[in-house]
């Protein structure tokens, strides 16, 4: 369930959920925050977005890897995504990628495609990148 302090905004079937960048972290999710999914831009952005579907995969890929799931990357602003080298109209731009890191990751990845629209590996095999279509 997405926590009461996200403001959601709908934008036709999907369901965004803002949230500041500067304000103290909270629960998205049963095992998401909003610190781990926020911009990594060292504050040049305040205004962050996730889509709650994207919160459901994660937290299913969590309850079948019955283990911790580390978050790489969750959100970018466009300057942030630019300056990781993302490409232009990213999925973490519109809160729609996550960027996961696991100590067994051929298993982490059978997972995510289970709920993930789409699964790659990640740069250097350092993380999976999964994302949901707008």
């Amino acid at each position: 369930m997405i926590d009461a302090y996200l403001n959601h905004v709908h934008q036709g079937e999907m369901m965004i959920s803002v949230f500041h960048k500067s304000e103290p972290s909270s629960q998205i999710s049963k095992h998401l925050s909003t610190k781990e999914f926020k911009c990594q831009c060292h504050n040049q952005c305040d205004l962050n977005v996730i889509d709650t579907r994207l919160v459901g995969a994660f937290e299913a890929t969590r309850a079948d890897m019955g283990t911790g799931i580390r978050i790489q990357s969750g959100y970018r602003c466009t300057f942030h995504n630019l300056a990781v080298g993302g490409v232009e109209r990213s999925y973490h731009t519109r809160g729609l990628a996550i960027d996961l890191w696991n100590g067994d990751m051929k298993k982490l990845e059978k997972v995510m495609k289970k709920h993930f629209d789409y699964v790659e590996m990640g740069r250097g095999e350092m993380y999976l990148h999964g994302h949901i279509k707008p």
